[in-house]
């Protein structure tokens, strides 16, 4: 077609040959755009030829006017609507309103076939294959056009569920509970199956014939109805079995390897130099047997504090992190570094921000028989009454410096000493903590908390 514009007038004029309407029925298939220039064309033409009738019209009218005895022109209509009585007019809004339904038709057509490529189909019911249940201090690292997960959100086969710190407990649909410890990364793969990127996880399964599958850059974790834990990186994974039954798959230079593991039973796989993997470990590290062969002692935490606590299981060591909000570590001040009887303990990691808060109170829910601990700023006005009163001081004493300066001078910045005071508490007991201090004191910091299970 060399002009459709001229096409198009020749459309409105009635002079159109079959083949020139064939010509430009393709042209404005052709392109939405093409759509959108002909509405704009039949609205112009419109308007143009309204207004030659209206000029005509009122020539016709000013020629009648000088006929005395003439009747009114269009007598009965509202002088409103006079234009409509014209026949001419009422042609070209008939056709104004043909092209009109025409170019919406097209258009109607058009977009939705140029929309549909970039559509992506909303999740299915299929799709959702657990469901996350409950958060504990839970604090997500960002996602680019994804909100942060909350309670009671379905999850994905194929999310990535980023955690920058706390707890969180997803739910399978075939039964599996699967508590993620931050930071961790992992990937939902299946109903009975998940990818641990890096990070620490425990797994419950109650009914064996569902078995489920953690997959971690160095092997496949399958479960035979069980409860375990995983920790990994790309580097290494741990796998420590609590109840039940585990079998281990991982790639050797010769094939594949498998290990099964039984409750109270541990194993460690690293990556070589080569980029083998290779088994060096199947004894519990000392700092976290007593996790496996008893429950965790600390079952419950609240607070209420504005500012954010973190429950660290079996976390507690040289070099801990002590605060959530700011970047100071535990070390020991003696040669033995942190006493034996703290490391592998459940630990809290209290707010800096609280240690002049007055009101301060935190409650303890403890599962079983244990030794708590607190971590008590040495200061002439430390430590308040109601720690002389419940807690009894174990005479060592540890201390806190800045992550960058741990092999730094005992007065580095950040630098506290901190004395042990420790209360045992029996199974099922619930604690109250109050107030670092009684006062408003800047040298006296807040006070650490670490729970040790009575070993049977």
């Amino acid at each position: 077609m060399n002009d459709p514009f001229m096409v198009a007038g020749q459309w409105f004029d009635g002079d159109l040959t079959a083949q020139q309407f064939d010509e430009l029925c393709e042209w404005l298939n052709a392109d939405v755009v093409h759509a959108q220039q002909f509405a704009a064309l039949s609205l112009l033409e419109v308007q143009l030829r309204e207004s030659l009738v209206l000029d005509e019209r009122a020539a016709r009218q000013a020629a009648i006017d000088k006929i005395p005895s003439a009747p009114s022109y269009r007598s009965g209509w509202p002088s409103r609507w006079n234009w409509i009585n014209d026949e001419r007019t009422v042609t070209l809004i008939i056709a104004g309103l043909v092209v009109t339904i025409i170019v919406l038709t097209l258009d109607l057509i058009k977009l939705p076939a140029v929309r549909e490529a970039d559509r992506v189909p909303a999740p299915s019911r299929h799709d959702y294959v657990a469901r996350l249940v409950d958060m504990r201090n839970a604090h997500w690292k960002e996602q680019e056009g994804r909100a942060d997960p909350v309670i009671g959100d379905d999850l994905l086969s194929g999310q990535l569920l980023d955690l920058a710190a706390g707890a969180v407990e997803l739910r399978f649909d075939d039964g599996a509970r699967v508590v993620l410890h931050g930071p961790c990364q992992f990937q939902i793969e299946g109903r009975r199956s998940g990818r641990l990127i890096q990070g620490s996880l425990a797994v419950l399964v109650t009914k064996p014939q569902n078995q489920f599958i953690v997959e971690t850059a160095l092997a496949r974790v399958t479960d035979l109805g069980t409860e375990f834990g995983v920790a990994a990186t790309d580097q290494f994974t741990d796998v420590i079995v609590r109840d039940g039954v585990v079998s281990i798959d991982w790639t050797v230079a010769g094939g594949n390897a498998r290990r099964t593991l039984r409750a109270g039973e541990f194993i460690r796989l690293e990556r070589n130099d080569s980029g083998e993997v290779q088994e060096v470990a199947d004894q519990l590290p000392p700092a976290i047997a007593w996790q496996v062969r008893s429950p965790r002692p600390i079952a419950s935490f609240k607070s209420n504090s504005l500012h954010n606590y973190r429950v660290v299981p079996a976390g507690f060591g040289e070099g801990a992190v002590s605060h959530t909000d700011r970047e100071y570590r535990w070390i020991g001040v003696s040669e033995e570094g942190i006493p034996s009887y703290l490391v592998g303990g459940d630990y809290v990691q209290t707010a800096m921000n609280d240690k002049t808060n007055g009101k301060l109170k935190i409650e303890l829910g403890i599962a079983v028989e244990a030794d708590l601990y607190l971590l008590v700023t040495q200061h002439p006005e430390s430590p308040p009454a109601w720690v002389r009163e419940m807690f009894t001081p174990t005479g060592d004493v540890l201390a806190t410096r800045l992550s960058d300066l741990l092999d730094g001078a005992k007065d580095a910045p950040g630098s506290l000493n901190y004395d042990v005071w420790r209360h045992r508490v029996q199974a099922g007991q619930s604690v109250t903590l109050l107030a670092p201090q009684d006062g408003k004191i800047d040298k006296i910091g807040a006070y650490g908390i670490v729970v040790v299970p009575i070993e049977e």
